[in-house]
């Protein structure tokens, strides 16, 4: 899972050929390295991930010495490599898939590197520069959330909200990305700035920051809508003290769990606390029922 997390079902596919193609030399050679091979993957993938690089220097070392020795341990240095004892047609796919993987891994490399060009660039003050940079890391890597999300913020009003609906197509479970376009679309479409809050508190339930900014863009949305649209500011303060309540529901069964670690220190911050009452005070002065 962590392999294609970092590198996509292709590379992947890639390193699991990889792999089979040096498990079957080693059992085609009847290489008494083919045990710990296995034994090495097998522990790698139960026990600890594949992060380290002493086990891919193992799995390297093992094919290498296993497959260029005969079983009785004595030397045969004229034995072709395990990539020969593959059919042809495989050889050939190995090859495209590894082009392939390595443009696809350059253009990543450059449009990070374009991102990084574009902070710098925010940082001494050139926002045109920045912003071009930008564009160019999101034209070589579109899935690229980092510089979505910075160029977002360097973009006027009318061009966030698309901007940040197409990068939800390539990662929709980033609430960077919900929270960034509910506050886009605060100022123009209110209801769906708060389902977008909503979803990024779903998408991260236990981080205080989120609950805590969350609460207080809906507490601002609530007081801004009040005096023309009560409507909306009524159903923004409900969905507000809605997602107060089971931050504070969520905090206290965290607290009352003894064997639940919080690693992430999440409580109800002060702040929190505030906007929630201010939402709940809204919910009764603009309820049918107060009316």
């Amino acid at each position: 899972m962590n392999i294609a997390l970092d590198t996509g079902l292709l590379g992947l596919a890639i390193i699991l050929l990889w792999l089979g193609a040096i498990g079957a030399a080693l059992a085609r050679a009847r290489s008494r390295m083919l045990p710990p091979f296995l034994a090495v993957l097998l522990h790698s993938a139960a026990d600890f991930d594949m992060s380290y690089g002493l086990t891919w220097l193992l799995i390297i070392w093992m094919a290498a010495a296993g497959i260029t020795r005969k079983p009785g341990g004595a030397a045969q240095p004229a034995r072709p490599p395990a990539l020969r004892l593959l059919p042809r047609g495989s050889l050939i796919a190995l090859a495209g898939l590894l082009l392939l993987a390595s443009a696809t891994g350059a253009r990543q490399a450059v449009s990070l590197s374009r991102e990084r060009q574009a902070l710098a660039a925010a940082a001494s003050g050139n926002i045109g520069q920045a912003t071009a940079l930008l564009e160019q890391a999101l034209a070589l890597y579109p899935a690229r959330t980092s510089a979505r999300l910075h160029l977002a913020s360097l973009s006027g009003a009318a061009a966030q909200a698309g901007m940040l609906r197409q990068g939800l197509a390539y990662d929709r479970a980033d609430p960077e990305l919900w929270a960034a376009l509910g506050q886009a679309l605060s100022g123009s479409r209110p209801m769906e700035a708060v389902a977008a809050w909503e979803q990024a508190v779903q998408l991260d339930p236990y981080s205080r920051k989120r609950q805590t900014e969350v609460l207080s863009a809906l507490a601002t949305l609530a007081g801004r809508l009040r005096e023309h649209y009560p409507q909306e500011a009524a159903a923004a303060a409900a969905a507000g003290y809605k997602l107060y309540v089971r931050y504070e529901e969520l905090a206290r069964r965290l607290a009352d769990t003894a064997n639940l670690r919080n690693d992430r220190r999440f409580t109800v911050t002060a702040e929190a606390k505030d906007r929630g009452r201010e939402l709940g005070e809204y919910v009764l002065r603009y309820s049918p029922v107060h009316r």
